[in-house]
């Protein structure tokens, strides 16, 4: 019987420390920021869950670009830390004819074929957000440009129209995202580097 019970107690202990490790982690991921948004914990994140995570994490990204501390990022601010890499608009039609062959040859139904007019400069990208174009962007700008982006990304994830983007409906758009993104990836490495053999 005593085996038994080191048994029972040893599986309840290892059991303990998991969830203990489990619930850690979690914990830690939405410390960074990569927690789920789903704040009331029903499963589904709604319209306003989703615009108060874009608002934390652009509060946390307007912080790192705000190099001086003014309160205001400038446009030499956010090229010091442009984080999309390098200027692709010249090659912007090319990469879009290739992701729409990768479509078509693959017959993917989850290839989105990007529009030519979503590759732009770090410059236009700067002035998208500084709507009010005085040079520099203030954090209202910024929260402003990303609940429109939240926004437009939860209309397009919430597929059933419920007023709600479930775990399934998530993990679908991920799926979509991710075949996009590879063949994205796949037509840029392609384009610039017939570029670069000349």
């Amino acid at each position: 019987m005593k085996i038994k019970q080191k048994f029972a107690t040893g599986l309840l202990f290892g059991a303990i420390v998991t969830s203990l490790a489990v619930t850690s982690a979690n914990v830690i991921a939405k410390e960074r920021g990569r927690g789920n948004a789903d704040t009331n914990g029903d499963m589904a994140i709604d319209i306003s869950e989703a615009i108060a995570a874009a608002t934390t994490k652009t509060e946390k990204r307007f912080e790192t670009l705000d190099a001086d501390l003014d309160g205001a990022v400038s446009l030499d601010e956010y090229l010091a830390n442009d984080r999309s890499g390098r200027d692709l608009t010249d090659y912007a039609q090319d990469i879009v004819d290739c992701v729409a062959d990768i479509k078509d040859e693959s017959g993917s139904e989850t290839i989105v074929v990007p529009e030519v007019e979503s590759f732009q400069t770090p410059e236009q990208r700067f002035s998208n957000v500084d709507a009010n174009a005085d040079g520099v962007i203030e954090l209202s700008e910024a929260i402003d440009h990303a609940t429109t982006k939240a926004t437009e990304k939860f209309n397009t994830m919430d597929t059933d129209l419920d007023g709600l983007v479930t775990k399934e409906e998530r993990q679908a758009h991920r799926e979509n995202f991710r075949g996009t993104h590879k063949a994205i990836k796949e037509c840029i490495d392609l384009v610039t580097s017939e570029d670069s053999d000349f």
